[in-house]
């Protein structure tokens, strides 16, 4: 991996040019003067792991700096590519083709938490998943599997590329009920009994049923990322 901080160097270059003080660009994008600090030199001071903002974080950078949004997109996508120059790469790649989507380490407290602190990585997805299942990129995200109540579908460690909004009878989806982490599981709605049943796909785990009030559907699996087991 790089370490060459392209979008820290960036802001900073560019809030230099415009004249403005770290507290002059915290007061036009709504971010702290910390976390500006934080994103110039490139790493988060208390843990020392590099940050990685997210896209409504960039957007609010995109219009302090009135830059476009896909370029302070490149520049993270320079600064998480992997150092490896493209014309040694034996295909062309087509950089217009990607999209990134943040890995998140966990989804608690009733929404996919799109904090800094919550992002693991960014996960590239081609593009053609946003034709079919439509191309608003801040509506997805990247969850890793833990545990077997789904396997063989989805295994342990293995990734889901999620979309946020409603779920159909029958669709696989991340839900969350009451105080339990979110699961990933097949949902049938019993609207007669105003419940939710979560369904696993391993047998050794029966299907249970939730109050429909105490659950959140945070969004329907569209894609998996893992290896094939038999």
């Amino acid at each position: 991996m790089t370490d060459s901080n392209n979008l820290g160097k960036f802001i900073k270059k560019l809030r230099m040019e415009k004249d403005l003080s770290l507290r002059d660009l915290a007061e036009q994008t709504g971010l702290s003067h910390s976390y500006l600090c934080n994103l110039e030199n490139g790493y988060d001071p208390r843990s020392g792991k590099p940050l990685s903002p997210t896209i409504p974080t960039l957007e609010k950078l995109s219009a302090g700096l009135n830059v476009s949004l896909h370029k302070l997109i490149d520049m993270v996508r320079a600064n998480e590519a992997e150092d490896i120059p493209l014309s040694e790469l034996p295909f062309e790649l087509k950089t217009g083709n990607i999209r990134l989507v943040p890995l998140l380490g966990k989804v608690a407290g009733g929404e996919p938490l799109f904090s800094e602190n919550s992002i693991e990585d960014w996960i590239p997805v081609d593009i053609s998943v946003g034709r079919i299942h439509g191309a608003d990129w801040s509506q997805y995200y990247y969850l890793r599997i833990n545990g077997d109540s789904m396997e063989p579908l989805f295994n342990d460690q293995d990734m889901v590329l999620v979309k946020q909004g409603p779920v159909e009878d029958g669709q696989i989806a991340v839900v969350l009920c009451g105080m339990e982490d979110a699961c990933v599981k097949k949902i049938q709605y019993l609207p007669e009994q105003d419940l939710l049943m979560l369904i696993s796909r391993n047998p050794n785990y029966p299907p249970v049923t939730k109050p429909i009030a105490d659950c959140q559907i945070l969004g329907r699996v569209v894609l998996r990322i893992g290896e094939p087991r038999w």
